[in-house]
C-alpha cells in the first residue's frame, strides 16, 4: 500500500487510483469520522454535476453516463496526493480533505477547472457542467464529518461560493 490509499471497515484496500469510487468507498471513509469529533483541518468539497439531467433526458442515459466517467476521471485526476474522491449518488460527488488548507482547496478546484475547460473544448464532447459547495474551517457549525458534508452540499446552491472562484 501507498500513503495514497485508504481501506475500508474490512480491511479492504481503497486505492487512489481507483478512479469509479463509488458510494461504499465514500461511507468507508466517512466511517472513520463518525462518533467523533471532526479533526482539525477537515475540509470538503461537494459536487453537483448540473447537466446531467438534461444530458439524460436530451441524448439518454448512455450519454449521461459518459458524462459522469468523464467527470470522474477530471476528479481523479486532479486528486491526485491532495484529497480522496467519490461519487456520493446520482450528479453528486464528494472530496475529502484530511490535510486540508485554502491553499489545497484552490488548487483542487483550479485543476477541476482546467480539466473540465480541455475536455469541454474538445470537439463532439458533452459539457460538464458543475457547481460545488465548500465546508471548511467552520469550526460549530460543522463538529461531525456528517455535517461537514451536509455543509457543504447546502453551499453548492448559494450565489457566492466565497473566496474561492
Amino acid at each position: 500500500p501507498t500513503g495514497k490509499d485508504r481501506t475500508d471497515d474490512k480491511g479492504h484496500l481503497l486505492r487512489a487510483k481507483d478512479v469509479y469510487a463509488n458510494r461504499f468507498s465514500c461511507d468507508a471513509l466517512i466511517d472513520r469520522y463518525l462518533d467523533k469529533p471532526l479533526p482539525d483541518h477537515m475540509g470538503c468539497i461537494m459536487f453537483d454535476l448540473t447537466n446531467l439531467r438534461d444530458i439524460n433526458r436530451r441524448y439518454g442515459h448512455m450519454q449521461g453516463n459518459i458524462l459522469i466517467r468523464d467527470f470522474s476521471n477530471i476528479l481523479h485526476l486532479t486528486s491526485l496526493d491532495l484529497c480522496f474522491v467519490g461519487r456520493n449518488g446520482g450528479n453528486k460527488f464528494l472530496a475529502l480533505f484530511e490535510d486540508c488548507s485554502q491553499e489545497k482547496l484552490q488548487l483542487f478546484l483550479d485543476r477541476v477547472q482546467q480539466k473540465t475547460d480541455a475536455h469541454n473544448a474538445r470537439e463532439g464532447a458533452y459539457p460538464i457542467v458543475y457547481q460545488y459547495g465548500i465546508a471548511f474551517e467552520d469550526g460549530e457549525a460543522a463538529p461531525t464529518i456528517t455535517e461537514l458534508i451536509a455543509l457543504s452540499n447546502q453551499r453548492i446552491y448559494k450565489e457566492e461560493q466565497q473566496d474561492y472562484e
